[in-house]
C-alpha cells in the first residue's frame, strides 16, 4: 500500500487536535466545578425571616436596651445588617440603630432566633411615640433592603413594623404591633 505525503501528516495533526478537544473540555469543566465551589450562595435580596421586637427597655438616662427576634423560615446564605429605624407620627425619621446581629445571619437556622441585646443612645430631650421598622440590608450594596417573608405592613416588604415605643417623663412603654 502506498501512502501519499498528505495522508501521512494529516493522521497525526488529527489525533492531536482530538487530544487538544479532549483536554480542553476536561479543563472548562474542572474550571466550572472550582467556580461552584467557590461561589457564594446568594439570597437574591429576598431573606425568608420576620423580625419580632421581645424587649425594649429605658436604660437611663438617654438609652434603650432592644431584645430583637426574628422567626426564620430559611436559612439566609448571607450575612446581611440589621436596621432599627424610630418614626414619629408625621413619618419623620427621628433615630436608629443599625447593626451587625449577633448571631450573624448565615447562621441562623429554622425557627426562633433571638439577638443579643442592642443599646442605642435617644437623643437629648426626646419624648413622644414612634413607630419601629425594623428590616436587614446590605452596606456593601449601597444600602439594599432585604425583602422580608412578613413585609407586609411596608412598601415591597424592605421593613417590618413591629410596634411602637411611647417615650414621656422618662418612662418607655412598648406597644407591640398587632
Amino acid at each position: 500500500m502506498k501512502l501519499r505525503m498528505s495522508q501521512i501528516t494529516v493522521a497525526p495533526l488529527v489525533a492531536s487536535l482530538a487530544i487538544f478537544a479532549s483536554t480542553s473540555r476536561v479543563a472548562a469543566a474542572d474550571r466550572k466545578e472550582k467556580q461552584n465551589a467557590t461561589a457564594q450562595p446568594s439570597d437574591n435580596g429576598v431573606v425568608q425571616a420576620a423580625p419580632m421586637m421581645k424587649s425594649v427597655e429605658l436604660i437611663p438616662p438617654n438609652s434603650l436596651r432592644l431584645v430583637l427576634e426574628w422567626d426564620v423560615a430559611s436559612q439566609p446564605h448571607e450575612n446581611w445588617l440589621v436596621f432599627v429605624h424610630f418614626f414619629d407620627a408625621n413619618g419623620e425619621a427621628k433615630f436608629n440603630g443599625d447593626f451587625a446581629p449577633d448571631p450573624q445571619t448565615s447562621s441562623w437556622k429554622p425557627g426562633i432566633v433571638v439577638l443579643a441585646p442592642r443599646m442605642l443612645n435617644l437623643p437629648a430631650e426626646l419624648t413622644g411615640t414612634f413607630d419601629i421598622r425594623v428590616g436587614l440590608y446590605q452596606k456593601e450594596d449601597a444600602g439594599s433592603r432585604a425583602a422580608l417573608i412578613d413585609g407586609m405592613t411596608s412598601k415591597a416588604g424592605r421593613y417590618v413594623l413591629v410596634g411602637q415605643v411611647a417615650i414621656e417623663d422618662g418612662k418607655v412603654e412598648f406597644i407591640p404591633e398587632r
